[in-house]
């Protein structure tokens, strides 16, 4: 964590961030995804922890 945020500052984000990042996530877990294929191919099928760690993401985000 950065200094200034330790210190009590904040980071001033775009209201659309979150969104935005939401629909990064979807793209890079869609079905026509490189990512999620080479995932797949190094894992055991759907059971990835990288699966789980971008769908906690988007909970988080859409919270």
């Amino acid at each position: 964590m950065p200094d200034f945020l330790r210190d009590g500052g904040r980071l001033d984000l775009p209201d659309d961030l979150a969104v935005l990042a939401v629909r990064a996530l979807d793209r890079i877990m869609a079905a026509d995804s490189e990512w999620r294929d080479l995932r797949q191919d190094a894992a055991a099928g759907d059971v990835d922890p990288a699966f789980d760690t971008v769908y906690g993401l988007r909970r988080v985000l859409m919270a």
